[in-house]
């Protein structure tokens, strides 16, 4: 057994020095290939962009594709280069746009995705890319598989509990890394999940907390709120009144104070309330009172 992973460590240290030994490089054509240490040329220079291996053994590369576009004054003069996607030539009507196409190949120069994604990103940990084309994102593995499909408007990172957050049609949820949906596209907004496994949630401009599964924990019933603290509390608003709820839902603090602050010199949360005399007074997250103002 000692034997197989000594061996397993071995490979994977002989490939990742062959990477290392290969360098982007430009040539005077101004396209990109490699060369290894000692300067021989391993991947020819044909390419508009490439990246350095990653892990698994392959380089994003880029390949743009070029046309003349005919633009009328009125279409040039209504739009920036960067919202058109073209660069400046010699005739004001006449641009060059253009499209770059992405993919990936391995330290032999051999396609192993096809160049044909309008963006990719690098591989994460658990051997998926993010991949958009035709203004629609998925994933893909390193053999170009499918796994997440290409049909979402935007989609985020894999977090450490194996789960990702998609949008479609202005509605968002979580997917997990089989493409299947965990919690529901239903959602105006949803924040990664926090170390406690709980995620903020916006619905119909109020605000609350879900689970990994879908369940609701915190009821979606508040004008805002923050993020959990160390002690396991996180601030609410609700009708201009602040407080603070756990884990469970449940109000710790009661939403019955105007505003909450941060004492600088120790770093802890305050809560302001207006006292019947007119005064301030400032109370810890203990319910303790540690500063009264006039």
């Amino acid at each position: 057994m000692k034997l197989k992973k000594i061996i397993i460590i071995s490979v994977v240290l002989l490939v990742t020095n062959a990477m290392a030994e290969l360098k982007g490089f430009k040539e005077d054509n101004s396209k990109w290939g490699f060369k290894d240490k000692q300067g021989n040329i391993v991947i020819p220079p044909k390419y508009d962009d490439v990246r350095n291996f990653e892990n698994n053994g392959l380089s994003r590369v880029k390949l743009n594709d070029i046309n003349n576009t005919i633009l009328k004054g009125d279409e040039y003069k209504s739009k920036s280069h960067y919202e058109l996607g073209i660069l400046p030539n010699q005739s004001l009507s006449l641009k060059t746009r253009v499209k770059g196409k992405y993919g990936f190949i391995n330290e032999k120069g051999e396609i192993v995705v096809p160049i044909k994604y309008d963006v990719i990103r690098k591989f994460e940990k658990n051997a998926l890319v993010g991949v958009k084309l035709n203004n629609k994102w998925g994933f893909i593995n390193s053999k170009d598989e499918v796994i997440i499909p290409l049909k979402y408007d935007d989609v985020g990172y894999f977090r450490n509990n194996g789960l990702v957050q998609v949008q479609l049609d202005g509605k968002y949820g979580f997917v997990n890394e089989k493409g299947e949906i965990v919690v529901t596209l239903k959602y105006n907004n949803v924040k990664n999940f926090e170390n406690n496994g709980l995620s903020r949630v916006k619905l119909n401009g109020k605000y609350g907390f879900i689970n990994e599964k879908n369940e609701l924990i915190v009821p979606i019933k508040y004008d805002d709120v923050g993020y959990f603290r160390n002690n396991g509390l996180v601030q609410v608003q609700l009708d201009g009144k602040y407080g603070f709820v756990n884990e469970k839902g449940k109000v710790i603090i009661p939403i019955e104070y105007i505003g909450v602050t941060k004492d600088k010199g120790r770093s802890m949360n305050l809560l302001k309330k207006i006292e019947y005399d007119g005064r301030f007074k400032f109370i810890n997250l203990d319910g303790e009172v540690v500063q009264t103002l006039e």
